[in-house]
């Protein structure tokens, strides 16, 4: 569903605090739901979910309320949640909050991606072939997460694809990360690194006073940035602008990417204007 901007947040092994702690289970194949397959799971993304409280590290997610599409409320305490979303999804669903011991996803294959798939293939839509997908390999049991708990991107990487994309719209909302990075100087004027991140691979991370995270891995793209969206087109040029940065993920291909994953290694309080460093 929609995310939403935070000025302050913290954040432990779970990640920011209520991030991803709720998810939508698909209960004829047990699988999550993900708009990564567009024609099942698209209209995920016209829904908006907010807490009705703060969230804590480290505790419960609180209730959260859920907007549909076309405007009507329910919490994730309401008996008939989970009939109205799967009237609304057009798949029998239930809400969850712990993810299912094997957090499998589907994922349709686009041309842009290549030919190294990293799932077996389960199925086909649109005539491109779907995998599945094991979420959460570096995030906590439980957890709804695709891979890792942090996933940064940096200004100077949207900027790279705005130039290579210059007649698309390269918003946040479709790369979906929970830090995004401010740059300044050389490389966030075009004349450094163009995709930075690649180089935080394998790096520690410090970000203000006391959270630390590792880099792992490059953030593979998908399908979820070419997605029609409230306010955004859809537009399959920006996965093609992010083959420009084709990186060799191990163990699986070369992929277009944009960002990194970064699990936590020491939790702490973030807030935006905090500095970052990789050691």
């Amino acid at each position: 569903m929609q995310g939403e901007a935070l000025q302050a947040c913290e954040v432990g092994e779970q990640g920011l605090a209520g991030d991803r702690s709720y998810g939508v289970i698909d209960l004829e194949t047990g699988k999550v739901a993900s708009a990564k397959r567009p024609g099942r799971w698209a209209a995920l993304l016209g829904f908006q979910a907010a807490f009705t409280s703060p969230p804590a590290v480290d505790a419960p997610a609180p209730p959260v309320l859920i907007t549909f599409p076309d405007g009507l409320e329910r919490t994730s305490g309401d008996p008939d949640l989970d009939d109205r979303l799967s009237e609304a999804l057009g798949r029998r669903v239930r809400l969850a909050a712990v993810a299912p011991a094997h957090n499998v996803f589907e994922e349709i294959w686009p041309e842009e991606k290549g030919r190294s798939l990293y799932g077996p293939v389960v199925d086909e839509e649109d005539e491109l072939q779907v995998i599945d997908v094991l979420g959460g390999l570096q995030a906590p049991a439980g957890s709804f997460f695709d891979f890792a708990a942090i996933h940064l991107l940096s200004t100077s990487t949207l900027h790279a694809l705005e130039a290579e994309h210059p007649a698309g719209r390269i918003d946040i909302r479709r790369f979906r990360p929970n830090v995004l990075v401010q740059l300044h100087g050389a490389e966030d004027d075009g004349d450094g690194d163009p995709f930075p991140e690649n180089a935080w691979v394998g790096r520690p991370i410090r970000i203000g006073k006391s959270l630390r995270l590792n880099g792992v891995m490059a953030t593979m793209r998908c399908v979820m940035t070419t997605l029609p969206q409230p306010g955004l087109p859809r537009d399959r040029e920006v996965l093609r602008a992010a083959g420009r940065n084709r990186v060799a993920v191990p163990s699986l291909g070369t992929y277009p990417c944009a960002g990194i994953y970064a699990p936590v290694l020491q939790g702490g309080a973030v807030r935006v204007g905090d500095p970052l460093s990789v050691d």
